[in-house]
């Protein structure tokens, strides 16, 4: 051969690749060519040549992605993966051989050659004609007779036997009909496995027509010569084997998977029934069918791991799988035995049905002791039941087993071991899959809540071991960016900004540059921007501007003209369409979306509208005066706390109550603190109608309280001194001496401090001040009395710090208020007042020590606490906090009275 000539192996010095491209899995973007496909073939690429395989950049494909969107992503990573391998390869005298390739469209993606005067070369074969340009073509043809002939015996293992004239006569006739190799191959195998080799010989000739092997590419005639492999007694056990084996362990991709024989035998034990072990002469283990269809050529080997030989193979199963008559023969006896006799019938009804029990059966037969949580130390590694156990209970569609991959992906001893037998991140890689997987399978309110439980505590687990594990800084980097991506997909962006923090503190431990701009250019896209009204002449490039102006105005002036001619409430009809998304003209590629830091009242929730990826943008539709959200139930676009004044934040309201006398309670309080008469203008602006000297706009991300081990909480450079220089207690307006007044900057964010943004005036007695990240020389000064903690104006206390005006929620903003009236510290602890400085210098309300203040852009944090800090702050975080320590119903709605006036 061309390849193991010594010249060719002489000129190629720096190696040769040998990719087996068949017919291309999956569906992807060309030549068939999925993604994660092509990373396979990449990965594969580097293992071979002894490099080391560079960080890929997997597509965000996000929840409301359209297909074509998807496709754009997908490429636009293939693209620059592609890139990667370009530059890793550049320079090396390399040849790529793509053996059997059926797309013309697959071979730009594995040509590496970016130069004129690259050393690198691709070899390929194919049966395809014409349409390669600039490439050499060596016609090879078919096999000849002789060469045929040839193969034929070797396969049927009698090169070292006399044949007889008659039984040379017969191979001679055999290979003239057999002209592919893999034919031939089939047909030999065959022989092979037959005791009376003249039989055989004479058999095969006569089932042999004109029609088998004549078309190079016919599916029916390898259909054919593949089902005549399970002729004689043994036939039908060996054939139920081979599609189980087939069907069970094809990934979702269509990769042929490589299984161990351990694995294989678990599903082939569950599935045969005593006759046909006799019958294949099996009694003493199932591995000898393995052996047995490998010698059929139907299964490959390579050590004790076993794949089906070629793609043919697996749609030969598939073409068993669609036949209703060959599922009742094969498996409607044989699942009797494992699942009874009526879900047996069942499971053969269909197809899908039948994949589903395959999956259940060898899922069932590796987990008989799954719900003992010790069973995971003693199980043996065979190199694939800790990397698909879960997958193949999700591929089943039995509840139970659903139930029961949701049990293994929370069990710390299975994850352990999953770390351990593939490594921090193919494990990370295969859960997210699986999670994936999991999420799709969950449809109702509930299975979905179920879901998201399951996802924080196996998420909460893999953290453990990415900071327990020892792996080094730059892998530690990497599975925390494959979760960031994860997070951001599922649009869970705070999550997502923690592990950017992560991997950002990763990065620098180790001076990887180029990694740490990276991270900061994606969590740039997620560091969410509240929207705040602003003066209308503020020359801001930060004022938001909406895309589908047309749209919103034409929906304002119908629903005037509406309001002129009936007073009918159009509310009702909330639902009816899928609304105007609010993308952005101001922000390219952004949008109006819903955060997840909301504030909860009394019967109404208020999430912030922030700046945000496209794809999560929010849908309204503008009835009855007002922006009605496209979410189901009552919810409305507003802007609060003072009614539409300059620092008020954008929200969307979710009314949740049904009582109307306390309905109509709760509208009279909110009316006076929030205003959803808001319009667009005819630039795209959006404002409060009674104030249309004001527009939104974004501003710098404020504060919110975050998980007490959060990489995104604030350290305090000046926290210690604030809790040894305490005041024996403060109020409004005390004087306070110098040398216990301190600035709010950080450690976390170098160079920046907590300053004033906008005040707020909610009532006439009671007003706050937005905070926001700036400059150290604009920081706010800060006492504290062990217990509140006060800004200092000219000596004397002016605002004291609280959890979102006390509403007694560990999930909403923090703002600085003022109470002329001094109501609110009646009772300091209730309203958000009380606060503890914790060693590392973070800021925890006393209500909730599980959390500090936080805000979500990537940070510093890790690099500067020590090990013994980080531990505190996690078993902090773990702590319970008992639930009494929020605001009752009684105490949310006297504040509310309170700040309503």
């Amino acid at each position: 051969m061309v390849v193991s000539n010594r010249s060719t192996l002489l000129h190629f010095a720096d190696g040769i690749v040998w990719l087996s491209l068949s017919q291309v899995r999956g569906e992807g973007i060309r030549g068939g060519m999925t993604y994660d496909v092509y990373v396979d073939y990449l990965e594969s690429i580097c293992n071979q040549l002894d490099l080391e395989v560079p960080t890929f950049n997997e597509p965000i494909a996000l929840a409301a992605d359209s297909s074509s969107i998807r496709r754009q992503k997908e490429q636009a990573a293939m693209e620059a993966a592609k890139y990667a391998m370009c530059r890793l390869l550049s320079n090396r005298h390399i040849l790529i051989v793509l053996d059997d390739v059926w797309s013309r469209s697959a071979i730009p993606w594995l040509n590496f050659s970016n130069r004129l005067d690259s050393h690198l070369r691709v070899l390929l074969s194919t049966r395809l004609l014409g349409g390669f340009r600039k490439a050499k073509i060596i016609d090879v043809g078919t096999l000849s007779l002789q060469e045929a002939r040839i193969l034929l015996i070797h396969e049927s293992g009698c090169q070292h036997a006399a044949l007889t004239i008659e039984e040379e006569s017969l191979a001679v006739d055999i290979a003239k009909r057999c002209s592919l190799p893999i034919a031939i191959c089939i047909a030999g195998r065959r022989l092979s496995s037959s005791n009376n080799r003249y039989e055989s010989f004479r058999e095969l000739a006569n089932e042999m027509t004109d029609a088998f092997a004549l078309q190079i590419d016919s599916h029916g005639t390898m259909f054919d010569l593949t089902d005549r492999c399970f002729a004689g007694v043994s036939g039908e056990s060996l054939k139920a084997s081979f599609v189980a084996f087939a069907v069970t362990f094809t990934t979702n991709e269509g990769k042929r998977a490589l299984v161990p024989a351990a694995a294989a035998t678990k599903l082939l034990d569950a599935l045969l029934l005593p006759k046909d072990m006799t019958d294949l002469a099996c009694v003493n283990g199932t591995v000898l069918i393995l052996q047995q269809l490998h010698d059929m050529g139907l299964l490959e080997r390579q050590g004790d791991m076993f794949k089906v030989r070629h793609d043919l193979g697996k749609e030969y199963a598939k073409q068993i799988m669609s036949d209703q008559r060959e599922r009742t023969t094969l498996f409607t006896k044989r699942f009797s035995r494992t699942f009874g006799k009526k879900q047996a019938k069942n499971s053969t009804k269909c197809a899908e049905a039948l994949v589903s029990g395959f999956h259940l059966l060898f899922a069932r037969e590796c987990s008989s002791e799954i719900s003992i949580e010790s069973h995971w130390q003693a199980v043996a590694d065979d190199r694939y039941l800790f990397e698909r156990l879960p997958w193949h209970l999700l591929s089943s569609t039995h509840h139970k087993a659903h139930l029961l991959a949701r049990s293994i992906l929370c069990s710390p001893s299975f994850l352990k071991r999953r770390v351990g037998a593939m490594g921090m991140l193919p494990c990370i890689k295969a859960h997210i899959h699986d999670m994936e997987m999991l999420g799709g399978k969950s449809h109702t309110k509930k299975e979905q809540a179920r879901f998201q439980r399951t996802a924080d505590t196996s998420f909460e687990v893999i953290l453990d071991y990415i900071s327990t594990e020892g792996i080094t800084p730059q892998d530690t980097g990497r599975a925390y960016m494959m979760l960031a991506l994860y997070f951001q997909q599922h649009f869970r962006f705070s999550h997502a900004m923690e592990m950017y923090s992560r991997a950002q503190a990763s990065f620098q431990r180790e001076g990887l540059v180029e990694e740490v701009e990276w991270v900061k250019k994606r969590a740039d896209k997620i560091a969410f921007k509240p929207i705040c009204l602003v003066p209308k002449s503020t020359s801001s490039e930060d004022i938001i501007r909406f895309d589908r102006v047309p749209m919103l105005l034409a929906q304002q002036e119908h629903a005037a003209s509406e309001e002129e001619h009936t007073d009918t409430d159009t509310s009702s009809h909330a639902g009816a369409d899928a609304g105007i998304k609010l993308t952005l003209s101001s922000h390219p590629g952004m949008a109006l979306c819903r955060s997840e830091k909301r504030q909860h009242f009394p019967g109404l929730g208020f999430h912030n509208l922030v700046i945000g990826p496209a794809e999560s943008a929010v849908s309204v539709r503008y009835e009855g005066g007002r922006f009605v959200g496209c979410h189901g139930g009552r919810s409305y676009l507003t802007a609060g706390a003072s009614g539409g004044g300059e620092g008020d934040m954008l929200h969307l309201a979710i009314y949740r109550y049904n009582n109307k006398t306390f309905s109509r309670t709760i509208d009279k309080i909110y009316e006076k603190t929030t205003t959803s008469d808001l319009i667009v203008n005819e630039d795209g602006s959006m404002s409060p109608r009674s104030r249309r000297d004001f527009v939104f706009a974004a501003r710098l991300p404020h504060f919110f309280l975050v998980k007490r081990d959060s990489p995104c909480r604030l350290i305090f450079k000046h926290g210690n001194d604030l809790q040894t220089n305490q005041v024996p207690s403060i109020s409004q307006d005390c004087t306070v001496s110098r040398d216990k007044i301190f600035s709010g900057e950080l450690l976390s964010h170098p160079g920046s401090a907590i300053c004033h943004d906008v005040e707020i005036k909610a009532t006439s007695k009671m007003s706050g001040d937005q905070m926001r990240l700036g400059d150290v020389s604009d920081s706010i000064q800060f006492v504290y009395d062990g217990k509140m903690l006060a800004t200092v104006i000219d000596g004397k206390c002016k605002y004291f710090l609280t959890n979102a005006l006390g509403v007694g929620d560990a999930t909403t903003n923090l703002y600085l208020v003022r109470d002329e009236s001094k109501a609110i510290f009646k009772n300091p602890f209730e309203f958000g007042l009380h606060w503890i400085i914790n060693d590392d210098g973070s800021l925890s309300p006393a209500g909730y020590p599980t959390h500090a203040i936080g805000i979500y852009c990537v940070s510093s944090t890790e690099l500067m606490l020590t090990d013994e800090q980080q531990v505190l702050a996690k078993s902090a975080a773990k702590r319970r906090v008992e639930k009494s320590r929020g605001l009752s119903i009684i105490h949310k709605l006297r504040f509310l009275r309170l700040i309503s006036g």
